[in-house]
């Protein structure tokens, strides 16, 4: 049989109640103080079970969460020590031997000594179009390379922009096929090629108006390729650093055939990118003029 406990608890309490009535009427102090105890208990009952104490919220187990289980958990496995460098990693960086460092900073000296100050960075326009190459673009950029050394700008009329079906840069063997400019009295001439980018064609003027530069400060070496060394250092010393980096990159290019492909890996210029960053370096440990 189930015994309802709200009913019994309700039942305590008229009882109460009642014998709070007779101890008053019969003036006994312990029948009054029995029910009022009496009806503070089961008021106190009461209430508790017509409002029960909500349970706590179960916290929430991760989806990871393995059951419980009295055997002690897994040993973890022995630490290894991982040797690591305390040295940062740095950059792989080409390393040049003391004789091209010589030689480098031999033909700086020299245009120290003919009085030749370092030239500011020569920018390109920034209305250039780099995807033009006509004529017309490049005669523009050799007056930008002039004014900025300084020679006359009628040079501009005697160039001559040719085409040519060598291309004129420096094949896997690093040896230059054929001349990608040249230099005769004051007329500065081009070869064209669809290898070549406006970037490439920049380079060569600067480094034709270079070669007129150098002749005119009387600094013109007798071993051709001594005096294209020269010239090259004297381009960058003279500003055309940004020109050089350019368009001294190596460039990849894929001939096919009807059966069969070609790859090689050409640049222009006697000097790599690299050698560029150092002139660079070396004009900046140069004494000021």
């Amino acid at each position: 049989m189930k015994i309802n406990k709200k009913a019994v608890t309700i039942a305590v309490l008229v009882i109460s109640i009642f014998l709070l009535g007779i101890g008053i009427g019969i003036s006994s102090t312990g029948l009054i103080v029995f029910s009022i105890f009496s009806i503070g208990i089961a008021g106190y009952i009461l209430y508790k079970q017509f409002h029960p104490t909500p349970p706590a919220p179960e916290k929430p187990k991760p989806d990871n969460a393995k059951p419980f289980s009295a055997s002690p958990p897994p040993s973890p496995p022995p630490r290894t020590q991982t040797k690591t460098s305390s040295q940062p990693k740095s950059e792989h960086k080409p390393k040049f031997d003391e004789l091209t460092i010589y030689k480098f900073r031999a033909y700086l000296t020299m245009l120290v000594k003919k009085e030749i100050k370092p030239g500011k960075p020569f920018f390109f326009s920034p209305d250039l179009d780099w995807n033009d190459s006509s004529e017309k673009t490049l005669r523009e950029v050799m007056m930008a390379i002039l004014a900025h050394l300084s020679l006359p700008l009628v040079l501009t009329h005697f160039a001559k922009f040719v085409w040519k079906e060598n291309d004129g840069l420096h094949n896997n063997s690093g040896k230059q096929s054929e001349a990608a400019g040249t230099i005769q009295g004051d007329k500065i001439t081009v070869y064209l090629s669809k290898g070549y980018k406006l970037t490439h064609y920049a380079a060569i003027i600067a480094h034709e108006c270079v070669h007129y530069y150098l002749r005119k400060a009387g600094l013109v070496l007798d071993d051709e390729q001594q005096n294209e060394l020269l010239t090259e250092i004297a381009a960058i010393y003279l500003g055309f650093e940004l020109v050089y980096e350019l368009a001294y990159k190596e460039i990849k290019e894929t001939a096919y055939s009807s059966d069969s492909y070609t790859e090689r890996t050409q640049k222009l210029g006697y000097i790599s990118v690299e050698e560029i960053a150092l002139i660079n370096k070396l004009i900046k440990e140069l004494p000021p003029c």
